[in-house]
């Protein structure tokens, strides 16, 4: 996340309180890495029949990533069980998608990079909802 996205989220601190803005700013990261190396991933694989299921599950990340990203940059409008919803739904697609490009990985290096990417997404956005909890 870029300086300026983290100085302006931390003079709306007061609006998040309980949030961990560390797991927080890797969160955002993550979920802006998985948006755009899924929509690498789907677009390098659209003409595939065979890899169609990889391709949708792909589009479906990078939406849900990017939709999470925004959602934690509007301090105003956090509301902390819709937060915990949203990230247990990035953490189980973030996983779907990665167990699905790992099975297309041998298919695509793109498919390979990605279920990184993905899983690295889902740990982030975890480790930002245990920050809530113990909170």
């Amino acid at each position: 996340m870029s300086n300026t996205a983290m100085q302006m989220m931390e003079m709306h601190s007061d609006a998040m309180q309980g949030m961990d803005m560390g797991a927080m700013q890797e969160c955002i990261e993550a979920c802006s890495a998985c948006e755009q190396a899924c929509t690498m991933c789907a677009g390098s694989m659209a003409m595939s029949a065979e890899m169609a299921m990889c391709a949708a599950m792909c589009q479906n990340s990078a939406d849900m990533a990017n939709t999470m990203m925004r959602m934690m940059l509007r301090p105003n409008g956090m509301n902390g069980p819709a937060m915990m919803a949203m990230l247990q739904a990035m953490v189980v697609a973030g996983m779907s998608c990665a167990d699905e490009c790992e099975a297309m990985a041998g298919m695509s290096a793109d498919c390979a990079m990605c279920a990184e990417v993905c899983r690295q997404c889902a740990m982030a956005c975890q480790k930002m909802m245990d920050s809530m909890l113990a909170a």
